[in-house]
């Protein structure tokens, strides 16, 4: 049985070493075990202590320190009150979590399995990056999913009782009246192995285009644009016509 009840510390401007703690979160993320503590850092590397990188301190009891950084932007992570769909989508699942930035859920997993850590970089122009850690088989922090993805949708789409991930790894880019780039979503399937893992899914992916969008494929493709004069309805075209 899960424990979630948790203990919340708020740190402001806790500077060390060049990181500086916005926030610290105790966590007893599995019964029987010590808490976990999670902390949300960002590094300082300019006089004007603009954040350059942003990383995730996990300490684990007994063990070393899960660290995980995210120095994919010069981004800090998104308070979750900055969210939009990911935030509705995931809200709407049982969560107890005091944290401005990380979601704790079983919405992923179901509850017979350790909750999973949601948080979501800035990804500035481009799609936010969602990175997802979870618990391995003994207990410590493994990162399961990091990639950029507008997260659309949470919605079991194969009848397994578990949700997937559904989501746009780009944006389209308008290209006239009623006309816009080729940007498919993609689908991702949880698989609740002994170390949880996050994988796409072709064929789930080509499914969902198929019925909320149109599909040439799984990826961004220069060679199509996409007609959406009448609203829900999708055209494929070949670019230069």
């Amino acid at each position: 049985m899960l424990i979630i009840s948790l203990v919340w510390l708020q740190v402001t401007s806790a500077l060390t070493g060049g990181w500086e703690t916005v926030e610290r979160v105790s966590v007893p993320w599995v019964e029987g075990v010590g808490s976990y503590e999670l902390s949300i850092e960002q590094h300082v590397g300019s006089p004007d202590h603009r954040a350059d990188s942003a990383r995730v301190r996990i300490r684990v009891p007994g063990r070393p320190d899960f660290v995980f950084v995210n120095d994919t932007n010069p981004y800090p992570f998104r308070a979750l009150d900055e969210l939009t769909v990911l935030n509705k989508e995931v809200l709407r699942f049982p969560y107890r979590l005091r944290s401005r930035y990380a979601i704790l859920t079983n919405a992923l997993l179901g509850k017979r399995r350790p909750p999973v850590l949601l948080l979501v970089g800035d990804g500035g122009e481009d799609p936010d990056p969602l990175i997802i850690i979870a618990l391995d088989k003994t207990g410590y922090p493994v990162t399961i999913f990091y990639a950029e993805l507008a997260v659309t949708e949470l919605r079991d789409l194969d009848g397994d009782g578990l949700p997937e991930l559904v989501g746009n790894a780009t944006y389209a880019e308008g290209l006239g009246k009623c006309t816009a780039s080729y940007d498919p979503y993609s689908v991702f399937k949880i698989v609740r192995t002994a170390t949880p893992r996050v994988s796409y899914d072709i064929a789930l992916s080509k499914s969902y285009n198929e019925a909320h969008y149109v599909w040439a494929g799984p990826h961004f493709d220069p060679k199509w644009k996409v007609d959406h004069c009448t609203h829900g309805k999708y055209r494929l075209r070949p670019m230069n016509r």
